[in-house]
């Protein structure tokens, strides 16, 4: 854990300022809605940058440079977890149909399901930002790796879907905060948690 003790120390201290515009540019270029996912893309893009010391000295450069290079990747991802949710959605109320152990098998099938997307997710983002990996090859890429390191994995879950809940539970109250820094700050404890396995068992085959 000595690279990500580093990595905390790099994007906490000597890049929070980053960390803040990075933030602040998410939302600003969300509000479209359609551009969620390149905006994504883009703020993970300026967190994996600094965290191998790529960084542009302006967030604002680096933030345009991944969204403009990755945009149909983030649509990309957009319609990939538009399209597993409505499966989900699908599968849920198909479930609510059923009784006695087809139910009880099927939302066991759901709630597996979710749990691997989650952790694939962690891997997937900073992946689809910061390589030239095609979508599906970097999300078998982020299945394997969510395995291969999984208490890494299991910990970047925490920092990302822990803070999400804690916005669902405090909303609206959350609403500023997270539009304004606990987006980011989530996005790079899990990055300081990944991108060292990334950068161990992907980025030396490509």
């Amino acid at each position: 854990m000595g690279q990500t003790t580093e990595l905390l120390k790099r994007l906490f201290l000597e890049e929070w300022k980053a960390l803040l515009l990075a933030n602040l540019l998410f939302t600003a270029f969300s509000l479209p809605l359609l551009t969620v996912g390149p905006a994504l893309l883009a703020m993970n893009g300026v967190l994996t940058r600094r965290a191998d010391d790529r960084g542009n000295s302006s967030c604002w450069v680096d933030f345009w440079y991944v969204f403009k290079a990755k945009f149909w990747r983030g649509i990309q991802l957009e319609a990939v977890v538009g399209l597993y949710l409505l499966i989900i959605l699908w599968s849920a109320s198909v479930a609510g149909q059923l009784d006695g152990a087809g139910r009880t098998m099927l939302w066991l099938f759901i709630s597996l399901s979710l749990f691997l997307a989650a952790m694939t997710g962690v891997y997937l983002v900073p992946l689809l930002a910061d390589s030239s990996i095609p979508f599906f090859s970097a999300l078998w890429d982020a299945a394997l790796l969510s395995f291969a390191r999984l208490p890494r994995t299991l910990l970047a879950m925490g920092a990302v879907y822990g803070s999400l809940c804690v916005f669902l539970l405090l909303y609206p109250i959350s609403v500023l905060p997270w539009a304004m820094l606990l987006l980011a700050a989530a996005a790079a404890l899990s990055v300081a948690l990944v991108w060292p396995a990334i950068n161990e068992l992907i980025f030396p085959q490509e």
